[in-house]
């Protein structure tokens, strides 16, 4: 009788995996059907790129590179050869929230305007970065969805793009695009943005209030008071308040421009134009970064 209950309790666990197993990947097996409403592919190319839609949910970023995650470019070399799980949260271009999601806790990044703060919850450290650096490492929020698509397509607005077959994603209906780079010296073979049409609600404008989150959220208002670390959890968050370029509060970029004695780069170089950098706030991006080009 033992024996044959253990044997009944068994198949209905086995039975149970099948359907969670089952139900994750039912974006592969079920049949789309034409998903009304399409437009053309260079329409849906434009549409993306003509503003962000406030949205939230979790995505996953798989990078195959196999780059040795060694400083100072470990923590970018892990984003492109392993897998990342990321939770969105966003407003508007300029209010919005990217969690990196780790065995261990989360990295949470707020955008506020032109301020960022860094939340490390291993770390119990707050990080405030103003004004924003033009270039720098990639990070996890440069993996959500929507915004590496924007950049990818905003790359490559004038090349050849065709109409990808519509497919599941996230359960609903999607059509997608693909986009071919016309420039020989492109890396990319081709880009492919898939998503779907309806909507999500906007996230909330309250604080995040889940058990177990310590982290701020956009609006709370909290700044690092210099550069000082806390002795423990109960005494809050370590801050730091760092400058786009690396300097911390008691050193101006411009000053560690003067020492290091950098050059402007050039205007073209290797057949390409220099691109102008984007500027955060009133501060140019040349005193930010000093003698960098791209």
């Amino acid at each position: 009788m033992s024996a044959r209950r253990f044997g009944r309790r068994s198949l209905l666990v086995g039975a149970g995996a099948v359907a969670l197993v089952a139900v994750g990947t039912t974006d592969r097996w079920l049949p789309v059907g034409d998903v009304a409403g399409t437009p053309d592919p260079a329409a849906l190319r434009a549409r993306i790129l003509a503003g962000v839609v406030p949205h939230s949910g979790l995505a996953t970023a798989t990078g195959r590179l196999g780059l040795p995650t060694v400083a100072p470019i470990g923590s970018a070399a892990r984003l492109l050869s392993t897998t990342t799980r990321i939770r969105v949260q966003v407003a508007d271009a300029g209010r919005w929230r990217v969690d990196e999601l780790t065995p261990v806790g989360e990295v949470d990044t707020y955008r506020d305007g032109q301020v960022e703060r860094i939340w490390d919850y291993g770390a119990d450290r707050l990080t405030t970065v103003s004004p924003l650096a033009p270039v720098r490492f990639p990070r996890a929020s440069d993996l959500a969805p929507a915004d590496l698509a924007r950049r990818l397509l905003g790359a490559t607005p004038d090349d050849p793009v065709t109409a990808l077959p519509a497919r599941r994603v996230a359960g609903r209906a999607a059509a997608g695009l693909r986009v071919t780079p016309a420039d020989p010296d492109s890396l990319a073979g081709r880009i492919d943005v898939v998503g779907p049409r309806r909507r999500r609600r906007p996230p909330g404008r309250g604080r995040d209030r889940r058990p177990g989150r310590r982290g701020p959220a956009p609006g709370d208002g909290v700044r690092g008071g210099g550069r000082r670390r806390a002795a423990g959890r109960g005494a809050g968050p370590g801050a730091a308040v760092v400058g786009g370029a690396g300097a911390g509060p008691s050193r101006r970029p411009d000053r560690l421009a003067a020492r290091v004695g950098a050059v402007p780069p050039p205007d073209r170089l290797a057949g390409r134009d220099r691109v102008e950098l984007p500027v955060s706030g009133d501060v140019p991006a040349a005193e930010l970064l000093p003698g960098v080009g791209v």
